[in-house]
């Protein structure tokens, strides 16, 4: 989330736009006025790179050479005025450096040379000079309320994207952005959301604390547009040890319920049956426990059961702890089939040294005949991994490896109206040979994506668009979104996700969004058509 008053980093690019004043003045402008304007531009400028600035039909694009004389290109597209502003879009393609910030340019600047007239112009070679440019695309109704140019877009061939698909990053859009909650000094963490049945009420819960802490609960009534104050809780939610997850179920009866988890041991549960408004103290489930209790809650065929997944590394599972040497991750399921009260002594599903997988996300085949799971690997070996099952978790097909651009923490996934699901996650790629692994540093400032084993979107929170058959065959999907561009390391995402009836997508997770404050909690919401858009826009050529 940018900083107060950030409006784009400041720049010696209006100094080197003043460099040739009579290539200026060829197309009308004045130098003066031309610095002037410039100066709110966020592009970085070496000795070495010569810049230009092209106009045509309302669209201007900064392009400039590096010493390889390999072409950069920031293209801004206007969008019509609305309600007094003008909205702006950057594509920008990024040679040099993993992951260019977004260029703010600001309004005086863009209605300047909006009005130049290209076809003046001399043609020369000089600082202004007119060229083809693409026709601006058609931009969504929020676009065009946007002040500065705060969208961007890596093209999957772009040098240092790894991915194989474009990235959308709409980290710096403040617009569509929701402060949950923020309080000064407080580290706010791991959140989980449901969504009621009226396709409005989200419940988001939280820990005052890194995994562990006091939880905290809010109440949305309008999609996660505004949030109510925190809301009174029972006395023992004050004691919860670990990160809390809340679900939705409905037994065989018909009655609905939201059930609450807090992980290690005992895993405990608290459950609501008036939507929230009141709750039940946490009880323990049984003489069990482990680390994020649960990753996730899903309907079985049958009414009123449900199966849920968890993971331990030997710490936590029974009263005393048995962590061996080398560490051995257990991946456990546990079945309900009363709608959520109570919960079957779990079993293993998987368990492994070489892999430690863990903090499962599920989601249906479309035919509703196969469960897919999505999982971590912690120990840094290999990709993320996913598991099958087509006999309702009776038996599980063993770990596959997934694509790089669905690598990363907690998958969180939620099918879209039109069919496409999207995965949300921090995106984790655990670099090796990138430098500095420091996790209180800035992964933007590390550069770890000029390695080849690194993301563009390192230690951020994500999504990823696709089907599920990307998924049945690891294909790398469509296009991925950053949705929070995360200040510190990779402490970000364990995110809620929801799709409200009009197919607008919510999320809501925490990070540390304003550098040098405490991890809060931020929602942000989207469309696949707007974002289809915008992903499109990846493949305008200079």
């Amino acid at each position: 989330m940018p900083r107060d008053g950030q409006n784009g980093i400041a720049s010696d690019a209006h100094a080197a736009a003043v460099e040739d004043g009579q290539g200026a003045q060829r197309c009308g402008i004045v130098p003066e006025r031309l610095e002037q304007s410039t100066r709110g531009l966020r592009l970085e400028r070496r000795e070495s790179e010569s810049w230009n600035v092209f106009v045509r039909c309302g669209i201007v694009s900064f392009v400039f050479e590096n010493e390889l004389h390999t072409p950069l290109a920031h293209h801004a597209c206007i969008v019509k005025e609305h309600d007094g502003a003008r909205g702006v879009v950057i594509v920008y393609h990024d040679a040099m450096r993993r992951y260019t910030p977004l260029a703010a340019i600001s309004m005086s600047f863009i209605t300047l040379l909006a009005s130049t007239d290209a076809a003046s112009a001399s043609g020369e070679t000089g600082l202004l000079q007119p060229t083809t440019a693409v026709e601006p695309p058609s931009m969504p109704a929020y676009v065009q309320s946007t002040q500065h140019a705060l969208i961007g877009v890596l093209p999957a061939d772009a040098p240092f994207n790894t991915l194989g698909i474009p990235v959308v990053d709409l980290s710096k859009d403040t617009d569509r952005q929701v402060v949950v909650d923020r309080e000064a000094g407080q580290y706010l963490g791991h959140v989980s959301t449901v969504l009621l049945e009226d396709g409005e009420t989200m419940i988001a819960v939280y820990p005052k604390g890194h995994g562990r802490g006091p939880i905290v609960m809010k109440r949305s009534t309008d999609g996660g547009r505004t949030w109510s104050d925190r809301l009174p809780t029972p006395e023992s939610w004050a004691s919860s040890k670990e990160v809390p997850t809340m679900h939705r179920v409905v037994d065989a009866a018909g009655v609905e319920r939201l059930i609450m988890w807090s992980g290690l041991y005992p895993a405990r549960l608290a459950v609501s049956e008036d939507d929230g408004a009141t709750w039940g103290e946490l009880e323990p489930a049984g003489e069990w426990g482990g680390i994020v209790v649960m990753g996730f809650v899903e309907a079985l065929a049958e009414p009123g059961h449900y199966l849920a997944m968890f993971h331990d590394d030997g710490r936590f599972f029974k009263s005393k702890g048995n962590r061996q040497s080398p560490v051995v991750f257990n991946l456990y399921q546990t079945r309900s089939t009363d709608g959520g009260l109570t919960w079957s002594e779990p079993e293993s599903i998987w368990h492994g040294s070489e892999m430690h997988l863990c903090e499962p996300g599920v989601i249906r085949s479309p035919d509703g005949k196969e469960l897919a799971v999505l999982l971590r690997e912690n120990a840094g070996a290999k990709r993320s991994q996913i598991i099958f099952s087509r006999d309702e978790a009776q038996t599980w097909t063993e770990p596959i490896e997934l694509p790089l651009s669905l690598t990363g923490d907690r998958h969180t996934l939620r099918y879209a109206r039109d069919g496409r699901i999207v995965c949300t996650f921090r995106d984790n790629t655990r670099p090796r040979g990138g430098g500095s692994f420091n996790r209180n540093a800035n992964i933007d400032e590390l550069g770890l994506s000029a390695k080849t084993t690194a993301s563009p979107t390192e230690g951020d929170w994500v999504a990823w668009v696709g089907t599920y058959d990307d998924l049945k065959h690891q294909r790398p999907g469509q296009y991925r979104l950053r949705l929070g561009d995360n200040r510190r390391g990779w402490d970000t995402t364990y995110p809620g996700l929801e799709v409200l009836p009009d197919g607008t997508i919510v999320g809501t997770s925490y990070g540390t969004w304003t550098e040098g404050e405490s991890p809060y909690i931020l929602s942000t919401r989207f469309t696949l058509q707007e974002a289809d858009r915008l992903a499109a826009t990846a493949t305008a050529s200079p």
